[in-house]
């Protein structure tokens, strides 16, 4: 009897040796081989460029608006689903919108603002959206003081939705804040005309700006010098301040918060 589970118990000991082997083998194959890859997804029921897409709450993919290859703005919306990699049509925007942006609310609703309803600079928007996704639908809400095209849009850490530069038409060096309780908009100053630039949200809620266009110190097509400056925002006050300077001059670039606090600035333009 003895033997029999002398037996049993080497028996289990080796089995969960050789998983503890094999799981050992797969992982450092893992390490050493593995290589992270692409695979293709679902198609969008519409070719667009220039649209934005917004994570919604339901870990679908909110995308709108954009442009054709051609020269329409496109007023369609889809959602794309993860969990069986499809889009489906939802509801229409009210106004067909390029160069806009979207914004994920506290609330779980999106808030479309700006952008341009054609290829004119004439067409510059200053209406904005919320999208429901409960319903599907999108309904307007109050308009922003100044058109805005190409500005960037950051949800502050008490729910309200800073809006920077952009406004080609008036260069005018504003921002404006979205309160999503009251649905209106107030202007603040920062330094300078921007667009194409770019904000992040640092985690102690301060908004860095970097770079892009000063459209008050630009003239198309002989002057399109990029910026190297940085300004910050402080929701507490309402008050802009200047920063270090980027090393680099850079318009269309990224801005990325890394774990550790500092924003990551990447490639770009230099005019």
């Amino acid at each position: 009897m003895k033997t029999v589970r002398t037996i049993a118990r080497h028996s289990f000991g080796l089995s969960l040796a050789l998983i503890a082997l094999i799981c050992g083998f797969t992982l450092s194959a893992y390490a050493q081989g593995a290589k992270p890859s692409w695979t293709f997804t679902g198609s969008l029921n519409i070719p667009r460029h220039h649209h934005t897409a917004t994570l919604l709450k339901t870990g679908k993919v909110l995308v709108a608006g954009g442009g054709t290859n051609g020269s329409d703005v496109l007023n369609s919306a889809e959602l794309y689903d993860p969990a069986i990699g499809v889009w489906s049509v939802t509801g229409h925007l009210i106004t067909a919108r390029t160069g806009h942006t979207a914004t994920l609310l506290q609330n779980g609703k999106v808030l479309v603002a700006g952008g341009r309803s054609s290829a004119s600079v004439a067409d510059d928007l200053t209406g904005a959206e919320l999208y429901d996704p409960d319903t599907g639908t999108w309904s307007i809400t109050g308009n922003l003081n100044l058109r805005r095209f190409n500005h960037t849009a950051t949800r502050l850490q008490d729910g309200k939705v800073l809006v920077v530069g952009g406004g080609v038409n008036e260069h005018s060096p504003t921002a404006e804040l979205y309160d999503p309780e009251t649905g209106t908009w107030s202007v603040t100053v920062l330094n300078l005309a921007l667009d194409n630039h770019r904000a992040t949200l640092l985690p102690d809620g301060v908004v860095l700006v970097t770079g892009g266009w000063d459209e008050n110190d630009r003239n198309w097509p002989t002057d399109n010098s990029p910026l190297n400056s940085a300004e910050r925002y402080e929701p507490r006050t309402g008050l802009w301040s200047n920063t270090g300077e980027l090393l680099t001059a850079r318009v269309n670039h990224t801005a990325t918060l890394l774990a550790n606090g500092r924003v990551l600035v990447a490639a770009g333009d230099d005019g």
